[in-house]
């Protein structure tokens, strides 16, 4: 039942702003809700007496708030990668996930009283109900998704959401070649959709604080009907990598970078190559001017998760010979 005003949250933009501080505040919050509520009387959250279902240990009595706990905090492990821990129930003798093994705990019928667990009972039930409330949440969250990337128009940021100009407008210009394709996700040769020459100045060039404030920044350039290119730009040491990525919209895809020698970087995921500039900035290095060398794809798959919005994605493909300018010389 929390997660619904969780994503509530989510979708107002409720926020700190820093991923890692609403991580462990999600944690924080969380973790009373599910141990006392499976450590106290009812043994389950609200939504799990909803459902029928209850928190055992192996011999179907109640668990005390210390195993609850560890049971919560187990449970972000059977979520990476990809939920497989949740998954495994499906195929454990006592349908145990991750979780459930780690701690010793079992889900069961509501109404199994602890005596009648046999080694080899048959636990987590699926009574109809459950199927259908599960398909129904599942069918609702697509259903939803889909509305409101068809039917909800995506607001116009704002120019001061999107940063201060690095530059001024009397400073020089500069070129980027740039070629947009459509690539179908199952098979298929891309489509050329548009491609020319994208002639900016500095004062094109938006730079966001990031949540360390000026240790990190996105810098951002427009190129054409809408996408943008973002440099996540980090100030180090040494700069070993950094990301790349294409935006549109709500949609974002990265392509991260690692040093090849000196000044060059390579793409970590198909081919590409490119010379970095850096520059001195509070006694560390960020990134102040990218020379593509080679043609570089920035793919931005932002619909292949979502069904029945698309069966393509965007390719924005960067011409050798391009500069990109993140800080002036």
């Amino acid at each position: 039942m929390i997660w619904i005003p969780s994503l509530a949250a989510d979708y107002l933009g409720v926020t700190t702003g820093d991923t890692w501080w609403d991580f462990a505040l999600e944690l924080v919050l969380y973790w009373p809700y599910y141990a006392l509520f499976h450590a106290s009387r009812w043994q389950a959250t609200p939504g799990k007496r909803a459902f029928g279902i209850k928190v055992t240990n192996l011999h179907g009595t109640r668990i005390g708030f210390g195993r609850a706990t560890a049971r919560y905090y187990a449970s972000i492990l059977s979520a990476l990668p990809l939920a497989l821990g949740f998954i495994i129930a499906a195929f454990t003798r006592r349908r145990q996930a991750l979780h459930d093994i780690l701690c010793g705990t079992l889900v069961v019928s509501a109404d199994t009283a602890p005596g009648a667990m046999a080694p080899d009972y048959q636990v987590m039930p699926l009574p109809g109900t459950v199927v259908a409330a599960v398909f129904g949440l599942v069918f609702a969250n697509v259903l939803a998704t889909w509305a409101h990337v068809y039917f909800v128009p995506s607001p116009s940021q704002p120019i001061a959401d999107q940063g201060v100009p690095v530059g001024t407008v009397t400073g020089p210009s500069f070129e980027l070649t740039y070629a947009l394709y459509k690539f179908p996700l199952f098979g298929g040769d891309p489509t050329l959709v548009k491609e020319g020459l994208r002639t900016y100045g500095l004062s094109d060039v938006r730079v966001r604080p990031g949540p360390q404030g000026d240790v990190s920044a996105v810098k951002r350039l427009e190129i054409t009907d809408g996408f943008s290119i973002e440099a996540h730009i980090y100030r180090e040491a040494n700069i070993d990598g950094f990301g790349l990525s294409v935006e549109k919209q709500a949609g974002f895809s990265w392509e991260w970078f690692d040093r090849e020698r000196d000044d060059i970087f390579s793409k970590r995921q198909g081919p590409g190559r490119i010379r970095v500039r850096m520059a001195e900035a509070g006694g560390k290095q960020e990134v102040a001017e990218i020379r593509f060398l080679d043609d570089v794809t920035l793919r931005l798959d932002r619909y292949f998760l979502i069904p029945f919005t698309a069966d393509e994605s965007d390719h924005l493909v960067v011409r050798k010979g391009s500069v990109l300018i993140l800080k002036a010389p």
